[in-house]
């Protein structure tokens, strides 16, 4: 979804990423400066959508007392057919008000694109901030070569030898040296690429059985190859064409910003691999274009930990104020969003995804923090902030509509009211069968406060009135006495 190799979203990555190039060069090259600009300016960019959006919440918490009065008309009736009826009155309650219901919607939907389009610039360091005319995709491959160049020096060095199997792809032993290649990107490394940026470190040899060290090495730069898009032969490169594989950037520019070619040609002598082997597989060319590394932006955090690193990589560290952060920004940023620009909730009790939406989605959040670079964690923060932001101002731009205690008091006093039925007789003008009914008013003076009931009941002695014939049994009557008369 939104693949930036995709033709029709092409467009917009460029577009996205020349801002955030922008961003960067305005910001002396500072990533963490160059995310705040960019932040800010997305947010102006799509407030529009916002006001909309806004808008259509200002509209539905105008109707929001009468939608509640239709729905509590039919509360406890969960048939079909009242349901439909009830549906059918709001929607014709909104076509009356001239309200859509999914106006709101139409803004959301477009921003969501945008969105996913940002996160993946965010994700793509090289790809969109370097200001240089040298492709990333060299890049790519230059970093595959070195790789490829110290599988090729371990094979050539003839250490391998002393193990019991002639193949190098078994088991591979667990004991790599600490902060080692091997270590810090096996499986991960293929299964969640952002989740582990650190591809080599160098560390003491502490192993006695330099052949498992070598093996693990070889295990973990063919992975690291593969990851970057190469396709092998074995456990080398096949000299193909590289597709990158962009979801690795923050991967490779590890790569280049902590010269990890340095550390595996040191990683290679501290096991025992012959210098002049390792230069031969790993010539004095193989490096990376000095202007391309001069462009990357500054990655630089908190101490020597680094905008790419990964806060569930690092152990207990100052990186995991991140994921805390999110938490909190994403937690307070939803209550204040809703209590400044949500209608007043009318019906007690708790709400359908009340829970989730509270708790669950800032949980969720600082959990991909805790997975992801650093410097996604922070676009989202900035992100939350300046959303807190605009709520404050379309807050203060179109005020939702509040209902007063009072009547808030009144209207659900109106929900619970039970209504009387009121029941219509119509009776010949000489029928004076019901004049033993009594009005009952509040006031004297006031016949609109009127109740009619009747005066007696079944068990009560009838009234003096006779109760009057039907008209047609008195003309019944009227005609046996004129017959009674003739005789």
């Amino acid at each position: 979804m939104c693949d930036p190799s995709n033709p029709i979203f092409e467009i917009f990555y460029e577009i996205f990423g020349a801002v955030l190039k922008f961003c960067c060069a305005i910001t002396a090259n500072y990533y963490i400066l160059a995310l705040f600009v960019f932040t800010l300016i997305i947010h102006v960019v799509l407030f529009p959508f916002a006001i909309k959006q806004h808008k259509s919440s200002v509209k539905m918490a105008k109707l929001s007392p009468k939608v509640m009065l239709i729905k509590e008309k039919y509360k406890g009736r969960n048939d079909r057919v009242t349901q439909q009826k009830m549906n059918t009155e709001i929607q014709d309650l909104y076509q009356k008000e001239g309200y859509n219901p999914y106006s709101g919607c139409l803004p959301l939907l477009l921003q969501l694109p945008i969105i996913i389009i940002l996160w993946g610039v965010i994700n793509m360091p090289l790809s969109y901030t370097t200001s240089t005319d040298v492709k990333v995709d060299s890049q790519y491959e230059m970093a595959v070569k070195i790789l490829d160049g110290a599988v090729g020096a371990i094979e050539e060095s003839g250490l391998l030898a002393d193990t019991n199997s002639d193949e190098i792809s078994g088991e591979v032993s667990d004991t790599s040296p600490d902060g080692s290649l091997a270590e810090n990107s096996g499986e991960n490394l293929s299964e969640n690429p952002a989740s582990d940026t650190s591809l080599v470190v160098s560390g003491d040899n502490s192993l006695d059985d330099a052949s498992d060290t070598l093996k693990g090495f070889v295990e973990t730069y063919t992975k690291a190859m593969e990851g970057l898009g190469a396709k092998l032969n074995g456990n080398r490169w096949n000299k193909e064409a590289i597709t990158p594989n962009q979801k690795y950037e923050f991967t490779l520019t590890r790569f280049i910003l902590e010269d990890y070619r340095t550390k595996i040609i040191d990683e290679l002598k501290k096991a025992g691999v012959d210098e002049e082997i390792i230069y031969k597989n790993i010539p004095d060319e193989l490096v990376f274009n000095e202007n391309f590394v001069k462009s990357i932006p500054n990655f630089d955090f908190i101490g020597n930990t680094s905008l790419l690193d990964t806060p569930s990589g690092k152990g207990l560290s100052i990186l995991w104020l991140i994921p805390v952060l999110v938490f909190i920004s994403s937690f307070f940023g939803g209550v204040i969003t809703k209590k400044v620009s949500s209608p007043p909730q009318l019906v007690e009790g708790p709400q359908p995804g009340g829970g989730f939406m509270k708790w669950g989605l800032p949980l969720f959040s600082a959990w991909l923090s805790y997975t992801l670079p650093v410097a996604v964690g922070i676009y989202w923060i900035y992100r939350t902030v300046f959303g807190i932001g605009q709520s404050f101002i379309l807050a203060k731009m179109y005020p939702i509509p509040k209902i007063s205690e009072e009547e808030m008091a009144e209207l659900k006093k109106q929900l619970k009211a039970k209504k009387k039925k009121v029941i219509t007789i119509e009776v010949d003008e000489d029928d004076e069968s019901f004049d033993n009914l009594i009005i009952k008013t509040d006031k004297k003076d006031s016949p609109k406060t009127k109740y009619e009931m009747l005066s007696a009941d079944d068990d009560q002695p009838k009234s003096k009135i006779e109760r009057a014939p039907l008209k047609e049994e008195k003309d019944n009557n009227d005609a046996s006495d004129d017959d009674t008369d003739e005789d």
